[in-house]
């Protein structure tokens, strides 16, 4: 179990938390674990031994990754070299940013997303509200 501050805003009454560097958003996983499981899968390289929950959990992260990838190719646009966009040939392009730390902290500052997901806590606070009133109108 990871410990996650929280905090309350008493301007807008939202509450924030800030998740661990090496924490994935929503996974109970860590950057390291779903790092290794993405080499293994995409670049050949053998996986370090894993539970019967970790197992599970990469799974579906590797999943989410993959469902991810025409949101992920729209998002970055022209920073993706290839034209015909693999898992695989995302990953070893993403990798060039560095470790999986620095892909979602980049992902996340730059393209306000997140490697297995497009996560509405990313989004500028407004632009979800504004979403949200939109459609019920």
């Amino acid at each position: 179990m990871i410990h996650v501050p929280c905090w309350n805003c008493t301007g807008c009454s939202n509450t924030f938390s800030v998740l661990p560097d090496d924490a994935v958003p929503y996974r109970p996983i860590s950057t390291g674990l779903l790092e290794s499981e993405l080499e293994g899968s995409f670049a050949g390289k053998d996986p370090p031994p894993r539970t019967e929950k970790e197992k599970g959990c990469l799974i579906r992260a590797l999943q989410s990754f993959v469902k991810n990838i025409p949101s992920l190719a729209e998002k970055l646009g022209q920073i993706v070299k290839t034209t015909s966009l693999t898992a695989a040939k995302l990953w070893k392009e993403l990798c060039v940013l560095g470790d999986m730390q620095g892909i979602l902290l980049y992902l996340a500052k730059y393209f306000k997303t997140s490697l297995l997901r497009d996560y509405c806590c990313l989004k500028p606070r407004g632009a979800t509200l504004a979403r949200g009133k939109g459609a019920g109108s």
